[in-house]
């Protein structure tokens, strides 16, 4: 038997509530104020109803139960065939995004959008405001809590209006800091947190534990204050992977201690209700990849992920002044656009986890955070061939030095068992050994050389994030000179090594060490093509540091040399690359685009000067 449960507030009969099973695959749920259609996990025979329907008017909560469907082989080899249907949420979509859009649901991938017509490398899919967010812990002092936009650090001690010299707005209550009185006043599921956040001042205990639990008292407070804006919830689902672990029952034991019972679902639905909430989270992040902070958001939450994915997320931030370079008055807004052509049909997809990166590692971080096993083309495929990009990702050099092949060996394989770890790794081209010195590389000996080289990129992005970058840099380039002799160059600790070494040396001025390193890093991203599209926003951020770093050092040559202007000419072809990156990642009107065009302009000039 299966039973679905789905809250309805503001019902208080069940003579009020419909309900109609679609095409037996979805449940559509109609009440006064609610027209819900809710996805099934598993496939009914077509002319199905539910076993039994009760509703509940002490918890306001509908259930179903359905009678688990009897298959046979041949039924199953049928269903797993059949087309995805679309499925008709009602105010869900708006028209215009219909138009581009549809939901569609199947057995396997559950709800998810399609292409409705063919789409260009550079269409905008659809724009979506949160349901609320919040800001990360370490952008609290120095970004608005509702619209993101970066503001000072620094309040003035009356806590009401503007301090005169940050123009910066603080909480009555608490510390948290807005941009504009205009913001503090939007953020309405603040409500939810304020207390619990101004007795965290005093008391750090508490106040660490609030952090963690931030987002869900938002949300909960909308629950019970503003069920129309929670309503976008509805169609959220999480995982039947997902199991309810520590975490889980820990925020259950919080939320439970500072929040009365009237503010809270029932102890199972608490559980599914976190669950579904932690699932459906966006990271809120700038054009650069820096973590602002995490979104809800609504059809935001059917966009599936892939390994090698159609489409990029980014998000417009700002107060919504005249002065602001993104007007947006519902704290910050995502847009999903395409990055390469998309045909009919075809599902549109995002990645959410970084896709430098091997299968393991990336399945690892999915299966710990999204509750799913990813079975994506590219983790089917990814090692298929010995030369392949992938493979190369957790390729070890062959000891033959003109062989193409790589000794492949991904530390986050679950299939690793001990016994199979002291087998020796070998080139699966030429079947030469990967050596470590003058012997033979054992998987073991593999595994913790890289545990030894992921705390080194660990390290060293902690001593940046604490400021010390003299020593991250020394880290990095310390690591990386270590593990080139075994390390295929587009290996992914590499790629990590260089990318930390970058920032360090980015900010010591080091700028030769950033140009000599970014190279490396533009070539590694322009060959891995197949799952990271040339306009992804990655290969934006590593031209653009390549070309601000080639003007430091153009503008650091007193004399008008021929290298003075190769370095700019250099500079040029990378500045304009970004802006055709950008202009299909994130549109011509964003932000970011209108930014690098400047700097198009700006090297242009100094060309001129030469």
């Amino acid at each position: 038997m299966y039973i679905v449960r789905v809250s309805l507030p503001g019902v208080t009969s069940g003579s009020q509530v419909s309900v109609n099973v679609v095409h037996g695959r979805a449940v559509e749920i109609g009440a006064e104020n609610f027209q819900l259609t809710l996805a099934l996990p598993f496939l009914l025979p077509g002319d199905a109803s539910a076993r039994r329907v009760k509703f509940s008017k002490k918890t306001q909560r509908l259930t179903l139960e359905f009678e688990k469907p009897e298959t046979t082989p041949s039924d199953e080899k049928t269903s797993a065939s059949t087309e995805p249907c679309e499925l008709a949420i009602p105010g869900l979509l708006t028209p215009e995004t219909e138009r581009l859009v549809y939901v569609a649901v199947d057995e396997k991938k559950g709800r998810h959008l399609r292409a409705r017509s063919a789409l260009r490398a550079g269409s905008t899919v659809f724009t979506c405001h949160p349901i609320t967010a919040t800001t990360h812990d370490t952008r609290s002092g120095d970004t608005c809590s509702f619209c993101f936009k970066k503001c000072a650090s620094e309040c003035d001690a009356s806590n009401s209006e503007p301090s005169p010299s940050t123009g910066v707005i603080q909480c009555v209550d608490c510390p948290t800091k807005y941009c504009s009185e205009r913001c503090r006043h939007n953020d309405v599921a603040h409500a939810g947190e304020c207390a619990l956040v101004h007795r965290g001042v005093s008391d750090k205990k508490l106040g660490a534990a609030t952090r963690g639990a931030r987002m869900l008292l938002r949300l909960l407070y909308l629950r019970a204050m503003h069920p129309d804006k929670f309503k976008e919830t509805d169609i959220w689902s999480a995982s039947d992977e997902t199991k309810t672990n520590e975490n889980t029952l820990g925020a259950c034991k919080f939320l439970r201690a500072v929040l009365p019972p009237t503010a809270l679902p029932e102890a199972s639905d608490l559980q599914d209700f976190i669950k579904k909430t932690r699932e459906n989270l966006h990271g809120v992040v700038d054009h650069g990849g820096n973590h602002l902070g995490t979104g809800a958001y609504g059809i935001a939450s059917l966009v599936n992920h892939d390994c090698a994915p159609n489409c990029v997320t980014s998000f417009l931030v700002g107060s919504g002044d005249e002065k602001s370079e993104n007007v947006n008055t519902n704290g910050p807004c995502l847009v999903l656009r395409t990055v390469c052509d998309v045909e009919k049909h075809s599902e549109l997809t995002v990645g959410y986890v970084e896709l430098y990166a091997s299968r393991g590692e990336r399945r690892d971080r999915l299966r710990k955070t999204k509750g799913f096993h990813c079975l994506c083309l590219r983790c089917e495929n990814s090692s298929d061939k010995n030369t392949s990009d992938d493979a190369k990702l957790i390729g070890w050099r062959c000891a033959e030095r003109n062989c193409p092949g790589v000794a492949t060996h991904d530390c986050f394989e679950s299939s690793l068992d001990d016994s199979s770890l002291d087998t020796i790794l070998k080139c699966g081209t030429c079947g030469s050994a990967a050596r470590n010195g003058p012997e033979d590389m054992s998987k073991r000996d593999a595994s913790v050389a890289e545990t030894k080289w992921r705390a080194a990129i660990d390290a060293s992005r902690e001593a940046s994030r604490s400021g010390d970058y003299s020593s991250a840099a020394s880290i990095a380039s310390e690591t990386l000179a270590e593990c080139t002799p075994y390390l295929h160059v587009d290996h992914y600790i590499q790629h990590e090594l260089r990318l930390a070494l970058t920032e360090a040396s980015v900010t010591c001025e080091d700028y030769q060490v950033v140009i000599d390193t970014t190279r490396v890093t533009i070539t590694s991203l322009a060959k891995k093509r197949f799952f990271l599209n040339g306009c992804h926003p990655g290969a934006a951020d590593a031209k653009g540091t390549l070309a601000d770093a080639l003007e430091n050092i153009a503008n650091g040559d007193d004399s008008y040399s021929n290298n003075k202007r190769l370095s700019l000419d250099e500079a040029l072809v990378n500045r304009v690359a970004v802006v055709e990156i950008l202009s299909v990642a994130y549109g011509e009107g964003h932000a970011a685009t209108k930014r690098a065009r400047a700097k198009v302009r700006e090297t242009e000039g100094l060309l001129k000067l030469l």
